[in-house]
C-alpha cells in the first residue's frame, strides 16, 4: 500500500495538464508542476457520484507553490521575468477553494513561523500580519522581529532589543 502523497494523479490528468510532479496537500487538493516549470493547484470532485472531475484551483502560472498545513493556506510566488529576486517577487495566499486571500506588493517578502505568525518584510523592515485577515498587526519598522510564542515578540530596532505583546 502506497501512503505517499506524491504523484497520485491519474495518468490521463498528468498527460492532459503536462504534469511532471504532484503532491496531495489535503482532501482532494493537489499542487503540481508542469513541464514548463510552472506550479499550480488542482482539485478533484466526484461527478455523478462515480467519476472524479479535475479542475484548477490555481492556474499553473507561478514559479513556486507551497502549503501551510496549520493555517490551511496555499502560497504562490510569481518571479518577475521568471528569475528569483526578493525585491521583485510577488507572494499570493489562497484558501483551499482557490480564492486569493492576500497579495503582496512587489518586493514585500512574507514568512510564516512555527507558531503560524505571518511576518512581512518591507524595505528590510519587519512587521506582523494578522493570521486571518492579513491586516497589519505590527508595523514593519523593526530590523529583527522574532516570536517567543503566539503573542510575544522580541524586536530589535536602533541597536536596542524590546518585547512586544501584539
Amino acid at each position: 500500500m502506497n501512503d505517499s502523497p506524491y504523484n497520485k494523479l491519474p495518468n490521463d490528468i498528468k498527460r492532459k495538464y503536462k504534469i511532471v510532479y504532484s503532491e496531495l496537500l489535503c482532501d482532494n487538493v493537489t499542487m503540481f508542476k508542469n513541464k514548463d516549470e510552472k506550479w499550480g493547484v488542482i482539485s478533484s470532485k466526484k461527478k455523478f457520484g462515480l467519476f472524479n472531475f479535475y479542475d484548477f484551483l490555481i492556474k499553473p502560472i507561478y514559479n513556486s507553490v507551497g502549503f501551510n498545513k496549520d493555517l490551511k493556506l496555499i502560497e504562490a510566488v510569481k518571479y518577475e521575468n521568471n528569475v528569483w529576486n526578493q525585491d521583485k517577487n510577488t507572494f499570493l495566499y489562497f484558501d483551499l477553494n482557490g480564492k486569493i486571500i492576500w497579495q503582496s506588493k512587489k518586493g514585500e517578502r512574507v514568512r510564516i513561523d512555527n507558531f503560524g505568525n505571518i511576518f512581512i518584510n518591507r524595505a528590510n523592515k519587519i512587521g506582523l500580519l494578522d493570521k486571518e485577515s492579513f491586516n497589519q498587526r505590527i508595523e514593519p519598522k523593526y530590523q529583527q522581529l522574532d516570536a517567543l510564542n503566539n503573542t510575544l515578540f522580541k524586536a530589535f530596532q536602533n541597536s536596542k532589543y524590546g518585547i512586544i505583546n501584539r
